[in-house]
């Protein structure tokens, strides 16, 4: 194990099977290639808070982050289902009860509080989600620092989520959590 890797010591270990690993490589791959489908990109827009000259940058994606899956578009819904490669029309994953925009405002929220300097980089995490809507565990596959890691994993774990829907039926899921800390705006 890397001596400079604080976040590879941390991670709890989970036995996984060979075809568990396969799955999670592949959905690994296929988040890292796809990244142009959900590409993340501010724009200028709004006017300028008080005291200041600079328009208000909004984060743009290819789906609402301020909207329920359940809200979204056929389209809204085929981009955010881009990342879940193989799985069926029929099925939906799991996502956060209120919004996605909700969980990065409370990321930005106990950053602030706790965290002196948040760093930048990108984040990637997997939660698994039972059929009851709650986070089971939160595993990080990638992210700028410890800090990072931990408040994501924290706000993960205390989100209610909508749980993933198999044929109609609420099932156990995973949702994937794609973002890049760069800009997050925690000052």
């Amino acid at each position: 194990m890397p001596e400079s890797n604080e976040t590879y010591a941390e991670r709890p270990t989970v036995a996984l099977d060979t075809d568990m690993r396969k799955y999670l490589a592949a959905l690994l791959i296929a988040a890292t290639a796809s990244s142009s489908a959900t590409a993340q990109y501010w724009e200028q827009d709004g006017d300028p808070k008080l005291g200041s000259k600079m328009k208000t940058r909004v984060l743009k994606t290819d789906y609402p982050l301020d909207k329920h899956y359940s809200e979204f578009s056929d389209e809204e819904k085929a981009a955010f289902r881009k990342d879940y490669e193989g799985m069926p029309e029929t099925e939906t994953p799991p996502f956060p009860a209120e919004n996605l925009n909700a969980v990065h405002e409370q990321i930005g929220q106990i950053a602030k509080q706790r965290v002196r300097n948040w760093p930048r980089g990108k984040m990637f995490a997997i939660v698994t989600v039972s059929a009851d809507g709650e986070a089971k565990k939160v595993e990080v596959f990638q992210s700028p620092g410890r800090e990072a890691a931990q408040v994501t994993t924290y706000v993960l774990m205390d989100t209610e989520f909508t749980p993933a829907d198999c044929n109609g039926t609420p099932c156990a899921g995973e949702f994937l959590w794609q973002w890049d800390y760069k800009d997050l705006s925690v000052r």
